[in-house]
């Protein structure tokens, strides 16, 4: 599958799709994360009309990293769902445009494109996956329960949230030395 990934929070998502079908690149599917109950995400059928039926996954949980009481991490789920999802997608000549969101877009987004980005690709993308993730949005903290649930069920072996800390650790060093703190 060649997929092409772009991630936003919930207030830009409308008029990213709007955007990018008035460009001529419109996006065949969207993923939405919510937290539980809260109905959020835009409901695309609903904002954009039937074309999107069938084109949205809502995805309901917390931007946890940690659990807590009151504090439920992401259920093992949501990456399982995904790629589900983005399995039966037909996309257009073998291409699929996908536009994935949370609340914020910093991190429950980034962290299932970057799933999603080495599921597409195969083994040995990780380093590829999370360079474009960073600088699609240079300011993301994925989560990484979401990013550890998908290292387990694509077979990783530990190797896709070792290059994420990586990355984040090499961008901080980057920010310290250009900020001298």
């Amino acid at each position: 599958m060649d997929l092409e990934l772009e991630t936003c929070g919930v207030a830009e998502v409308l008029n990213r799709l709007r955007g990018a079908e008035r460009d001529g690149r419109p996006f065949d599917v969207v993923i939405s994360f919510e937290d539980p109950g809260t109905q959020s995400a835009p409901r695309l059928e609903k904002a954009l009309g039937r074309k999107w039926k069938g084109r949205q996954l809502i995805l309901e949980c917390y931007n946890i990293n940690m659990p807590g009481p009151g504090r439920e991490l992401p259920p093992r789920s949501v990456v399982k769902d995904a790629i589900e999802f983005m399995e039966r997608q037909p996309g257009k000549d073998g291409k699929l445009r996908a536009l994935v969101h949370c609340d914020g877009g910093l991190g429950r987004s980034p962290a299932l494109a970057y799933v999603l980005w080495c599921y597409a690709r195969g083994l040995g993308s990780e380093s590829a996956g999370i360079d474009e993730i960073l600088r699609l949005n240079p300011a993301a903290e994925v989560n990484r329960p979401i990013v550890a649930y998908g290292d387990l069920l694509l077979e990783r072996d530990g190797k896709m949230l070792m290059i994420y800390e990586d990355a984040r650790i090499r961008r901080n060093r980057r920010i310290t030395v250009q900020f001298g703190l």
